[in-house]
């Protein structure tokens, strides 16, 4: 689980078709700036072609309310996705993120689609349009973050089919192959069809006057496995015996320096 020391008590998750997806440290941790001036705690996960997942949030006995309530936001690909405002006064301080609300006005009906993994396609193309476009979405693409943030809680009402939400990342998941520029990208986020469901409640809010924008950012890079060796997250499979023992001491420290420019391509 993820937790910022500076925050005890609160717990977030990224549950991968139900079950809560291993984490791993980013070893490029102490190299991130803060975000909005608040704690952000940074790991890795593994994303799995067409497999639902969402955010998982708790607030245990430890975490001491400095406000009634906060807001917890999911934020998919630097799009937001979803909120959920926790009060001190619920008897269950446990919620979860993952999808959106639409209303079929076809079909007089609301419906709920919820997060997965989309595979990342890249096409050849060198317009400098197109990849100047890409470059900025590839910026973005393979991040989850949930987001808290102090709130007052002004009030409850029933959606209104004229606020229906549409898809909040839309068709993100072709890009240049140049955009990528050797980053292991693999995922991005998309919805699955929706299911029925009853009339979403929002809560209005207002943010608390001296209170920063965020008081804790629970940031989650998605990759593929592939993506993960290749980033060095998590251990290669062993080569097969011999491997290199054929090759010269020239060809090792080519294949070395490719690999260094691979590894500094990712993090630039």
């Amino acid at each position: 689980m993820a937790i910022i020391e500076a925050i005890p008590g609160i717990e977030v998750t990224i549950q991968v078709n139900g079950q809560k997806a291993v984490e791993y440290d980013d070893p490029h941790a102490s190299e991130q700036e803060s975000f909005a001036d608040c704690p952000i705690s940074c790991k890795y996960i593994e994303s799995i072609d067409d497999a639902t997942f969402r955010a998982s949030i708790t607030a245990s006995q430890a975490y001491s309310w400095r406000h009634h309530a906060f807001a917890a936001t999911l934020y998919a690909d630097g799009q937001r996705v979803g909120s959920h405002v926790m009060e001190k006064s619920y008897d269950e301080h446990r919620t979860s993120l993952g999808g959106f609300a639409h209303f079929d006005s076809a079909k007089q009906q609301w419906y709920r689609r919820y997060c997965k993994f989309a595979a990342i396609s890249t096409v050849d193309s060198s317009v400098q349009d197109r990849v100047q476009k890409d470059q900025k979405l590839v910026a973005s693409l393979g991040i989850l973050e949930v987001r808290l943030r102090y709130v007052r809680v002004l009030g409850r009402y029933s959606r209104s089919p004229g606020s229906s939400e549409d898809d909040p990342l839309g068709a993100r998941h072709e890009v240049s192959e140049k955009s990528l520029k050797g980053k292991a990208i693999s995922h991005g986020t998309a919805f699955s069809s929706g299911k029925k469901t009853h009339v979403p409640l929002n809560v209005n809010t207002e943010n608390i006057p001296g209170e920063r924008s965020y008081f804790g950012v629970y940031r989650f890079y998605y990759r593929s496995k592939e993506a993960l060796k290749q980033e060095l997250i998590i251990p290669r499979s062993p080569s097969p015996a011999h491997g290199i023992s054929g090759l010269s001491q020239a060809e090792i420290e080519r294949l070395a320096r490719e690999r260094l420019d691979q590894i500094k391509a990712c993090h630039e």
